[in-house]
């Protein structure tokens, strides 16, 4: 929790949106305070992205999106909000998405389904 209070205080995190599909990191408590809000929105890395996922998104708010190792679950999420609100070319999502270490496609074929088809 140090290290999110950290960055909460040096990017001016407003929102914290964790993608695990398991227990989150830290109890709701801890977020409020560091003076975030925290948003549950559990996903698997095994299907595809809900069509309505970036309803969670608020341009209001400084977000940080977390999963467990932040390049799958995050990078599909990433990766279809470059798509859909930044107009992304799906090269330049794709290049971003292997920088952060999501590898090969079959290895997460519905996260990829979700952004590329």
């Amino acid at each position: 929790m140090r290290d999110l209070a950290e960055a909460v205080g040096r990017y001016g995190i407003q929102r914290v949106i964790d993608l695990r599909d398991r227990a989150p990191l830290f109890k709701p408590a801890s977020y409020q305070r560091i003076g975030v809000e925290f948003v549950r929105c559990p996903l698997s890395e095994h299907e595809p992205l809900p069509a309505n996922i970036l309803d969670v998104l608020d341009p209001n708010y400084i977000t940080f999106v977390h999963c467990w190792k932040g390049s799958h679950r995050t990078g599909a999420f990433i990766g279809l909000y470059r798509r859909q609100c930044q107009g992304w070319s799906p090269d330049r999502i794709w290049d971003e998405m292997q920088a952060y270490g999501f590898g090969r496609p079959e290895d997460h074929m519905a996260l990829y389904r979700s952004i590329f088809e």
